[in-house]
């Protein structure tokens, strides 16, 4: 709005003629709804971050209780001076502010428009593909309290985008007549409903939810100088594809410091017509397709699959030759989440520091602490001595440390996001402003330097 107002100000000829600014520029955000919103079929996103509107926390960072639930690493860590100093100092000049969460709009967008498909019973799907964690190694407390309001957004918060869709699905299940926008609305409510310890929605599964989202990292492995090393393939890219014909790409990531017009400024393009218009098939019949934002996404696809070529360890996932062509297709969408989910237990066996979820027993999930090398329960001093074996301390390269087994039938780059990745567990850094959290600069280094092994 300040921007604004000295654009109207700096001649009288302007000033004249346009009304004085009340509203922050926010059209990445608005435009992004938009296409989610008349999104028909899928939507494809790759964005750095994922911080958005997720309701209430399912851990209260503030409070004594949710300060008994903060993790052993972060407990360790805040036990040091200048993490704790950083932590102080960061509420300084802004205590309004201090406590202030996510608030745009896009986890709402995406689960309304899930929400849709469930009471239209049609098919649509959204494949969200974000880097493991933010730029920077595991024991720097600013990039564990974005992992913290990162899994608060997807999974966690009880508005959050995985719960907005299982609230979905078990109204769906409720509603006797999804037509009707008072008995859908009457059902929405009661599956969120809590009855003693649960709430309808909360029975609700990955295999049912996972009809309509993907989550996705990416994860190269190589053998470098006889040792094997792995690295995530950092996300930095800020785009959205709907249906092969509408794409928005450009410096917007899905957080507040971007989306709502009041903190930095972004650029993006937005991709939407096109002469030479062709057919394709995204599930099982032909529609029309934007030339180049189709053949933008077949192009990252191809690249991700490692379909052109192998790459170390990593070899082409020759089955996806053909399903890539029909992104909505049902058989698609199963084929990507089974060969996620298979890179994803080979990495774990062979990398015990990698994050993971259980996908054993939908029931009775589990997931690693933010250090997976440290088991639930241990606490501060034993994390200290744990940490030794995370890629990020300098005694884990000694000659003697950590002994890697190469693994076995890695096809493509996809990983499936681990779900519950710090369930339980309280990563805000204690009193540190969670505005000043996303404020905070990443810090230098190579995320190939952060995450490696010892010798075979």
């Amino acid at each position: 709005i300040k921007l604004q107002d000295q654009e109207r100000n700096a001649t009288a000829q302007i000033a004249k003629k346009h009304p004085k600014p009340h509203h922050a520029q926010c059209e990445i955000q608005v435009q992004m709804i938009n296409l989610i919103e008349n999104a028909t079929d899928f939507l494809y996103i790759e964005n750095q971050f994922f911080q958005s509107d997720f309701g209430t926390p399912s851990i209260d960072v503030f409070s004594d209780e949710g300060a008994k639930t903060i993790s052993a690493p972060m407990r360790y860590l805040m036990s040091q001076h200048g993490n704790a100093l950083v932590a102080a100092i960061s509420t300084i000049g802004n205590p309004p502010h201090a406590k202030e969460l996510p608030g745009n709009r896009i986890a709402q967008a995406l689960g309304e428009r899930i929400e849709r498909a469930v009471r239209d019973q049609w098919p649509f799907h959204i494949y969200l593909v974000l880097p493991v964690h933010p730029e920077g190694a595991l024991n720097d407390i600013t990039v564990i309290a974005q992992i913290h309001w990162t899994m608060q957004s997807l999974v966690f918060g009880d508005h959050s985008l995985v719960n907005r869709i299982r609230r979905a699905i078990a109204a769906g299940k409720i509603c006797k007549n999804p037509c009707s926008n008072a008995a859908w609305k009457t059902a929405m409510e009661e599956a969120g409903k809590r009855v003693g310890d649960s709430a309808p929605y909360e029975e609700i599964d990955e295999n049912e939810w996972g009809q309509y989202l993907t989550l996705l990292n990416l994860r190269a492995c190589e053998v470098i100088d006889g040792k094997v090393r792995t690295e995530q393939i950092y996300v930095h890219s800020k785009l959205l594809i709907a249906d092969d014909r509408h794409a928005i790409i450009g410096s917007a990531n899905i957080n507040d410091r971007s989306q709502t017009g009041k903190r930095d400024s972004e650029l993006a393009v937005l991709i939407m017509d096109d002469v030479e218009r062709k057919k394709a098939i995204l599930r099982d019949e032909e529609v029309y397709v934007h030339k180049e934002v189709r053949k933008l996404r077949m192009d990252l696809w191809q690249k991700h699959f490692a379909l052109g070529g192998a790459n170390g360890l990593v070899q082409p996932a020759s089955d996806m030759v053909e399903l890539i062509k029909r992104p909505a297709a049902k058989e698609t969408i199963q084929a990507i989440q089974d060969l996620a989910l298979a890179n994803s237990r080979e990495f774990r066996k062979a990398f015990p520091f990698l994050p993971w979820s259980d996908d054993v027993d939908p029931k009775n999930q589990r997931g690693a602490s933010l250090w997976p090398v440290c088991p639930h329960g241990v606490d501060g001093k034993q994390a200290e001595l744990l940490s030794k074996k995370m890629p990020f301390h300098d005694d884990f390269w000694l000659p003697g440390g950590p002994l890697a087994k190469a693994p076995s039938g890695l096809k493509g780059h996809f990983v499936k996001l681990p779900l519950n990745w710090t369930l339980g567990e309280n990563n805000h850094p204690t009193k540190m402003s969670v505005m000043a959290v996303s404020m905070a600069e990443p810090p230098s280094g190579s995320p190939l330097e952060s995450e490696g092994t010892a010798n075979v």
